[in-house]
């Protein structure tokens, strides 16, 4: 079975992105030298830099405060490209599997995990070297990874085949391989309660899995919008300090999900066709891009409520948050913006 295709979803070649100086003109630019400095006092993120991608198709993203590296996907090219964030420098770019669509890092051991979507492999990158250390099977046409820092397990969500393969990050073996009742979309583990939360756009639910027994706890759903369509989870983040899922939604949403209770506790409006969505643990703001009309919608993670939004180029699709400097990352087709959170 093959990865499902959302069109709207996926970068297209053919977009054109805003020169520096318009993104300059629409986001504000930051104090200090070089645009850097604290955030704006109104809130809204202001832009700090651009990075050429050194692939093409710069689609997924992650960054590791501790490290101070921003890793992205390039779908295109099948590469994966290492950045300093202190720097905001490609330091290097390494050849993966065929389709990377996804990356997360283990924070505790510096290895990068890539998801390669048409070869049905995962990718293991030793981040400070660069060298590619391991290539694991998965289940068919992967689309999502999340790793855990706390145990060094990852987690790889199966567009094509309806499962979770968890690995062991010690030793790159297969742990276990969970089916799943619904096609996933998103994958994300809440270290700090070894709960693991799958999305299905297909089916509208969020699956809940628990690390100590690789087993299903909880399918539930996400809601409806007014008209009464289902809302379509795709991307997930976690808060793990507050235990707060947020899922967004393809059809304006943003669902809030208090992860003792698994309820929802908020629907936050946000425009359609979110593509990407991140948290700040460190000020509980959550970033939203939405592909639909180029932009990042700012979340308070205390009130739910959208705090400001800004303008990005065309094409943006995934995005990151390093903790420690409140730099955000968001990629757009052959571009990195960075940004300085609010």
């Amino acid at each position: 079975m093959m990865l499902r295709s959302f069109p709207l979803l996926r970068p297209h070649a053919g977009l054109r992105f805003l020169p520096l100086t318009v993104l300059v003109a629409a986001l504000g630019c930051g104090g200090g030298q070089n645009g850097l400095g604290p955030g704006p006092a109104n809130g809204k993120p202001s832009f700090l830099a651009t990075i050429p991608a050194a692939g093409t198709s710069a689609y997924a993203i992650t960054a590791d405060a501790a490290s101070k590296m921003v890793c992205v996907a390039n779908q295109g090219s099948n590469s994966i490209s290492l950045i300093d964030s202190s720097s905001n420098a490609i330091t290097n770019t390494i050849a993966v599997g065929g389709g990377p669509v996804a990356v997360s890092i283990d924070a505790a051991t510096g290895m990068a995990y890539v998801a390669n979507s048409l070869d049905n492999t995962l990718s293991v990158v030793n981040t400070g070297s660069g060298a590619d250390v391991a290539t694991l099977a998965t289940g068919a046409s992967p689309a999502a990874v999340s790793a855990d820092p706390a145990t060094n397990r990852i987690f790889v969500a199966n567009n094509g085949d309806s499962s979770v393969s968890v690995f062991d990050g010690a030793s790159n073996s297969l742990l276990a391989t969970v089916a799943l009742g619904a096609v996933p979309d998103g994958i994300k583990v809440n270290s700090a309660t070894g709960m693991v939360y799958v999305s299905s756009s297909a089916a509208n639910t969020i699956t809940v899995i628990s690390e100590a027994s690789n087993q299903v706890t909880a399918t539930f759903t996400v809601g409806y919008n007014s008209l009464g369509s289902p809302l379509t989870p795709a991307a997930l983040a976690v808060d793990p300090s507050s235990n707060k899922i947020y899922v967004a939604n393809r059809l304006g949403a943003v669902s809030v999900i208090d992860g003792t209770s698994n309820k929802i506790t908020a629907q936050v409006a946000v425009p359609n066709y979110p593509t990407g969505i991140a948290v700040d643990p460190s000020t509980h703001d959550v970033y939203v891009v939405s592909s639909s009309v180029s932009t990042v919608s700012v979340i308070d993670g205390s009130s739910n409520t959208v705090k400001s939004t800004a303008s990005v180029s065309p094409g943006s699709f995934g995005v990151a948050v390093n903790a420690q400097t409140n730099h955000v990352y968001v990629t757009s087709g052959n571009a990195i913006g960075v940004l300085q959170g609010s």
